[in-house]
């Protein structure tokens, strides 16, 4: 036999489950904005039916349901999703940052540009060739300095600025390291909390989102793979359980774990780097360590790792800012050393009054490429006087005094005697000399010369050969106009031993020949990294793989987005709360409660009946 009162429970138990289904819409619609909230429905299940199955039951013709309850509160989620999107995040987390450095290189380089390298040392070769025109101008010798500092102060520039970049980028590296283990620290803990609510049999589905969006935050930075571990007790079937997170490599190896969830233990992740590059040397989880050039977890870590430099297995360091550095470097090293070589070789207005060699440098620099396009500048010497930039042939001239002597009775024609001390290579035939004399006859109104060797022998070809204009005698020039007329009958000598003393400025006038061989150094071939080319060619292949590596960047970026947005967007349509739904929800919760409760008006009346209505006829 029913109980009287069966009815008013049923009611009771629709009221509180409509209820409960209300307020779980409500909470819904509370988080509507929240990120990482996943909508949460309440399962509604059936109670017992009556009566049960048993000796004492009463006959029925069936059983009669007893109402509703609710099952549960579960999360809408697709988990299968969630692998798809942090598979994807990781990589656009990768290329994304990878993206951001390179396009600040860009902008520190600024090629092409009004600014850039490549213009200001078109500028200096530029002001090279006009100085190469009036080598005496001292406006010219200005501009030429100042250009020189101005390729100087950008090599600096350059340098100073992606220096300061790598060093923000080894900061991050350093943040991401804190970030990840901090994280991974804050699950451990959310772990243990989800672990004390499940064996009760309820779901922490607040706490279950909390750990999603850490995880979520987590595969940005390095590739994961998340396995669960069910908590025991009376765990509902839809528990989710404690996470473990291990790192994988680029081919979804695991490389070690981060997070054990079964034991709650955290293997704290470390960077170590090489104490003299200080590139990234190794990494270390917990007490597992591995080299850095076998690191390749994709994400945020591992690009700023590559754009920051390592030590690769070879055991050089290699890294996008490493690699620029060095080549800046390199071009700086290169271009100054052989700029210099050739300034010295040249002759400046201050050698040529003084008559005294001494082969200025036109910047300094050091030693080795390393540092050299931080430290590269004009030299002290340039700074203080221009006079000092060796404009001038750079072959090695030779003057000296003439002094007249007495008449020589038995010839009447003077001589003028050179000595040369080098080694030169001349055409037309070549010939190499260690030393050399040089004796140069007047006769007739022409010059005529003659070589020897040191030991008077005669050089061949080279005896009593006409002296033509600006003639090269085996690097010995002479302007034979800027000699005084000579006196019938009197013997003139001209010796020079190595450079001579007291030189004739006026057979410099107007020689810029060392200035044109300073602004040819842009297309002398140079050694850089195994190849042989000019500086130029150099520099414009830095920044066409710059600009390559940077358009592959963004490129990748854009497609990572692309598959990360697609699988955010379905996995939204999943688990995002609509207003629009739930407000349905609500309208049709509401309704059953108000049903729920007009049930137990009419049980309520339905008693009333029988116990104050009955039995009371006629009365």
């Amino acid at each position: 036999m029913k109980s009287t009162f069966m009815g008013l429970e049923t009611a009771k138990r629709a009221i509180h489950t409509q209820q409960s289904a209300l307020y779980t819409t409500g909470h819904n619609i509370a988080n509507a904005n929240t990120v990482g909230y996943t909508r949460q429905r309440v399962n509604f299940t059936q109670t017992n039916a009556f009566p049960s199955v048993g000796m004492n039951a009463p006959y029925m013709p069936g059983q009669i349901g007893t109402g509703v309850q609710a099952g549960s509160v579960q999360r809408i989620r697709e988990d299968y999703l969630d692998v798809q999107y942090r598979n994807e995040h990781n990589k656009f987390g990768y290329w994304n940052t990878r993206s951001s450095e390179l396009s600040r290189i860009e902008s520190v380089m600024n090629e092409p540009s009004d600014t850039g390298l490549a213009n200001t040392l078109d500028q200096f070769w530029n002001a090279l060739q006009d100085l190469s025109t009036n080598p005496e101008d001292s406006g010219a010798r200005s501009v030429v300095r100042q250009r020189g500092i101005a390729v100087s102060d950008t090599f600096n520039y350059l340098a100073g600025q992606l220096s300061a970049q790598k060093a923000d980028v080894g900061e991050q590296i350093d943040m991401n390291v804190k970030t990840i283990n901090s994280i991974l620290t804050q699950i451990n803990q959310i772990n243990e909390q989800i672990a004390s609510v499940e064996p009760h049999g309820y779901l922490p589905n607040d706490l279950y989102d909390k750990r999603d969006v850490l995880v979520d935050q987590l595969s940005g930075l390095v590739n994961i793979k998340v396995s669960a571990t069910p908590s025991g007790g009376n765990a509902s079937s839809q528990a989710a359980g404690k996470y473990s997170i291990e790192l994988v490599d680029g081919n979804g190896k695991s490389v070690g774990t981060l997070l054990d969830g079964k034991n709650d233990i955290v293997q704290s992740l470390s960077v170590k780097k090489d104490p003299e590059t200080q590139a990234v040397a190794s990494l270390q989880i917990g007490n597992k360590s591995m080299a850095a050039s076998d690191f390749t977890s994709k994400g945020s870590l591992l690009a700023n790792i590559d754009m920051y430099g390592k030590i690769d297995a070879t055991g050089k360091e290699t890294g996008v800012y490493s690699d620029m550095l060095a080549n800046l470097d390199l071009m700086a090293f290169r271009f100054a050393t052989a700029f210099n070589a050739v300034h010295q070789s040249g002759w400046s207005l201050s050698e040529i009054e003084s008559g005294v060699k001494n082969g200025v440098d036109f910047f300094e620099i050091g030693d080795n490429a390393a540092g050299a396009a931080a430290s590269i500048k004009v030299s002290d010497s340039i700074m203080n006087n221009l006079n000092h930039i060796a404009a001038s042939s750079s072959s090695e001239l030779f003057t000296g005094s003439i002094t007249k002597h007495a008449d020589n009775p038995s010839t009447g024609n003077p001589t003028i005697l050179g000595a040369f001390s080098g080694i030169q290579t001349y055409d037309t035939p070549p010939i190499t000399i260690s030393e050399a004399k040089i004796e140069l006859t007047y006769d007739n109104g022409s010059w005529k010369y003659s070589a020897y060797d040191l030991d008077g022998n005669p050089i061949a070809d080279h005896q009593n050969q006409a002296v033509k204009e600006n003639m090269n005698l085996f690097g010995l020039k002479i302007d034979t106009s800027t000699i005084s007329n000579l006196q019938s009958g009197s013997t003139w000598s001209f010796e020079l031993t190595g450079i001579g003393q007291n030189p004739s400025s006026e057979s410099f006038v107007g020689d810029g020949s060392n200035a044109v061989a300073l602004a040819n150094v842009k297309d002398m071939m140079f050694d850089f990294n195994g190849s042989d080319t000019n500086m130029m060619s150099f520099y414009q292949g830095m920044i066409g793989e710059l600009g390559v590596t940077t358009q592959e960047a963004n490129r990748m970026t854009e497609n990572a987005a692309t598959l990360a947005d697609t699988v955010q967007f379905n996995r939204s349509s999943v688990s995002s709360v609509s207003l629009d739904e739930e407000m349905s929800n609500m309208i049709m919760f509401q309704h059953a409660y108000s049903a729920a409760a007009r049930q137990i008006t009419a049980i309520d009346e339905m008693l009333d009946t029988i116990i104050n209505g009955m039995g009371r006829v006629g009365r």
